[in-house]
């Protein structure tokens, strides 16, 4: 899966959109072993080799971690169940803090989790449920998936299960980078716009075949627009 997950990292990150990345990160003993009754062997033991991420998997410097699996008593498929590290203030000393997952995503106002990587019928099936509970817009990234298969059929129940819940399914070859993200850059530019008194005009609106939006072509008003694009990063504005 990891070339497939290396291609939608591209894309996202071409976006300007957040990078998440869940890892195990179990004690020596735990009941999700099965030296302590558990199902799996053990792996991804905290500060060991096996916890790391894949060598080939291309994760920006900013990608946000999210660790899970540090309780001895829980399995915590979910990355729900997991927590990011955030230092108060930026002396070395100072107090880190685990903020729940959930938490981190209402903060940072993301509203729709793509969503791939290791297992379909475990880790995966259990972050897509949860972020449908909490309430988020999901899609299954599928081509980046793969089961484990305990098993047989495991992987197409939870595909199943997923599906019935309400995710949206996509796949590299379907999914052109543009889509579903237009109405969501829309959204965050006209927020940003009405914040400085801007005024935009809609013109016209494409509808993509996987189900998203293609474009959206749109004028933006008002004192500074161009320089204070620019100075945010935004170069080729015309083409959004």
């Amino acid at each position: 899966v990891v070339p497939v997950l290396n291609e939608y990292i591209m894309r996202f990150r071409n976006m300007r959109l957040p990078i998440f990345a869940s890892r195990d990160w179990h004690p020596k003993e735990t009941v999700h072993f099965t030296s302590s009754g558990g199902l799996w062997p053990e792996h991804c033991i905290q500060d060991t080799a096996g916890a790391k991420f894949h060598n080939d998997l291309n994760l920006p410097k900013d990608t946000i971690i999210i660790t899970k699996g540090t309780d001895y008593d829980q399995d915590s498929y979910s990355a729900f169940d997991g927590f990011v590290e955030e230092r108060l203030g930026e002396i070395p000393d100072v107090e880190v803090v685990k903020v729940p997952f959930s938490v981190m995503l209402e903060c940072d106002g993301v509203n729709h989790l793509f969503i791939g990587g290791l297992a379909t019928d475990y880790c995966v099936r259990a972050t897509v449920l949860d972020a449908l509970k909490f309430g988020f817009k999901v899609t299954l990234l599928e081509d980046a998936c793969r089961g484990v298969e305990i098993n047989e059929g495991d992987t197409e129940r939870a595909l199943t299960e997923m599906r019935k819940a309400g995710v949206v399914v996509a796949h590299l070859p379907t999914m052109d980078e543009s889509a579903d993200f237009a109405s969501e850059l829309y959204r965050m530019y006209a927020r940003y716009a009405d914040s400085k008194d801007w005024r935009i005009e809609l013109f016209n609106v494409d509808e993509h075949e996987y189900g998203g939006l293609s474009s959206i072509t749109f004028s933006v008003e008002g004192d500074g627009v161009e320089r204070l694009l620019k100075e945010n990063g935004v170069h080729s504005y015309t083409a959004l």
